[in-house]
């Protein structure tokens, strides 16, 4: 992972607390350049923490996942610069969904 252009040094990133929130990633239409594209957005309640364009699902497995794309960001001159980022999920499996009962099923004779 970089800062900047500026490598992070991994031991740095493993003690590094993630941000939790909500992630929705939607189809949506780029109007700079005039094209649909994926956005992943993540939320604290109504504030967007950050936003992922060009979105990308790399890899899913055991309640992970990587997401690739581009975030926007204003510099100290007010200029719009992108940076190519890839973001490490950790899904919250959340409460565990409550067995259904089984019941009988016959075939129509």
């Amino acid at each position: 992972m970089r800062n900047k252009g500026i490598e992070i040094d991994r031991r740095v990133l493993r003690d590094a607390a993630g941000t939790r929130g909500q992630l929705a990633i939607a189809d949506t239409t780029d109007q700079g350049k005039n094209r649909p594209t994926k956005v992943a957005k993540l939320s604290q309640g109504e504030l967007v923490r950050a936003e992922l364009r060009d979105t990308q699902i790399v890899w899913l497995a055991e309640g992970r996942m990587t997401l690739t794309g581009y975030e926007q960001i204003n510099d100290d001159a007010g200029q719009v610069v992108e940076f190519r980022q890839s973001w490490l999920v950790m899904l919250d499996s959340g409460p565990a969904i409550p067995e259904m009962g089984k019941r009988k099923v016959s075939p129509n004779t």
